[in-house]
């Protein structure tokens, strides 16, 4: 962010993260439900992300937006994102679901008719970027790194617990070569975009693009100049194609002059009422988000008292595989001043024992397990003998670098 930006805004994809987090759990075979059987896993997902972005970025604004139909691009590209399969019902509710937490935090949701959530993201962020106001867009579209610049920052979440990656212009520059953020929609009109249907242009891959852009600069540049390309692919590609590529070029580009306004007065993040939360995280019964809850302007005392703690019996057990896990478990536990902990040994002789892994709890129902020997039992251990061991084997545990 540029120096003179002191505060920052959150914008919230809201169904990039949805999707991206349903189908991370999904795809692993988990199956995150209430005790009557609503699932809830991609409002888990939604819900941890934002409060982990909320406690590291800390931004004083929040703002999420959603897709509300069909668009100008529809009207013209038929085949926009006609590939597109129809949302699972698994999902459908829990998007509603997502909607009453962000009411619950008074956070505002905005969405406007004829444009996508990506064109309202891109609007916020150039209107508070004139305002003095650095943005930090929480997507798994990478359509959006386009918008990168001093003042704005693509945030793309991995899986439930998965180190999140946040581009800038450096980081931008260093997955993409050097193109800058405006290339990068030059580069998805020349190779397509599967998941929006957009062709692109048949036998150039990503690696052709990147390098014609370089030496021409844009797409506009490199039809000025295609009697210079040799390959005989790569120009019989161009050949007649050059209005299709413009026509991909202006569908993925985001558009910043939407009809919506920016109320930093409604978006302000402690804008809360910390009760109003507690209700809707308690009915999706996610106890082990509520000692998560940032403070809000109505202060107090955010440890949950007897009355809410005896209300809310969490069964929430996390086998921690990652940094950031670890990184969690270690930040509950010094919130919590004292924990219970037990080993898992190969033995019950304390002379011959070796240690294989830790299980700690703060309270009832909420625990980590610590896995720190079972890639020398795997190592041990091969076809039937780890069929018949005791003991749960996990996939070596090699140290996981941070993005």
């Amino acid at each position: 962010m540029s120096p003179q930006q002191t505060k920052t805004m959150l914008l919230i994809d809201g169904h990039a993260v949805a999707y991206r987090g349903y189908h991370a759990t999904a795809h692993r075979g988990e199956v995150m439900t209430t005790s009557s059987g609503e699932w809830t896993n991609a409002v888990y997902v939604f819900v941890n992300k934002l409060l982990k972005t909320w406690r590291e970025e800390e931004p004083a604004y929040i703002v999420i937006t959603f897709d509300v139909g069909a668009t100008f691009r529809n009207e013209r590209f038929p085949e926009y994102k006609a590939n597109r399969s129809k949302m699972p019902d698994e999902l459908r509710y829990q998007i509603e679901r997502i909607r009453q937490v962000a009411e619950a935090f008074n956070i505002p949701v905005i969405t406007c008719e004829g444009y996508e959530a990506d064109d309202v993201l891109g609007t916020l962020a150039k209107r508070a970027a004139a305002q003095g106001i650095g943005s930090i867009i929480m997507t798994g579209d990478t359509d959006l790194f386009q918008l990168v610049d001093d003042h704005i920052q693509i945030l793309i979440p991995r899986g439930r617990y998965g180190n999140d990656t946040l581009y800038g212009p450096r980081e931008l520059a260093e997955r993409y070569e050097g193109l800058t953020p405006e290339q990068l929609i030059d580069l998805k009109a020349l190779v397509g975009d599967n998941s929006d249907n957009i062709p692109g242009l048949r036998g150039v891959g990503n690696k052709t693009a990147i390098k014609l852009l370089k030496q021409y600069g844009s797409v506009q540049g490199i039809y000025a100049h295609r009697a210079e390309i040799t390959h005989k692919r790569v120009r019989g590609a161009l050949e007649g194609s050059e209005q299709d590529v413009l026509l991909y070029r202006d569908l993925i580009t985001i558009r910043t002059d939407v009809p919506v306004e920016l109320d930093l007065e409604q978006a302000q993040a402690d804008n809360f009422l910390r009760a109003d939360v507690l209700a809707v995280l308690q009915e999706l019964e996610m106890h082990s988000l509520l000692d998560r809850i940032p403070e809000s302007r109505e202060g107090g005392d955010l440890e949950l008292d007897a009355t809410e703690r005896s209300a809310t019996p969490s069964t929430e057990y996390v086998t921690v595989q990652t940094l950031e896990q670890l990184d969690e478990m270690v930040a509950a536990l010094v919130k919590a001043g004292s924990f219970a902990f037990d080993t898992e040994t190969t033995s019950t002789d304390p002379l011959l024992a070796e240690l294989v892994g830790l299980s700690v709890s703060t309270r009832p129902g909420l625990a980590w397990y610590v896995p720190v020997g079972h890639k020398r039992l795997d190592a041990e251990l091969t076809g039937d003998q780890a069929a018949d061991a005791d003991l749960p084997l996990f996939a070596a545990m090699e140290p996981v670098a941070k993005d």
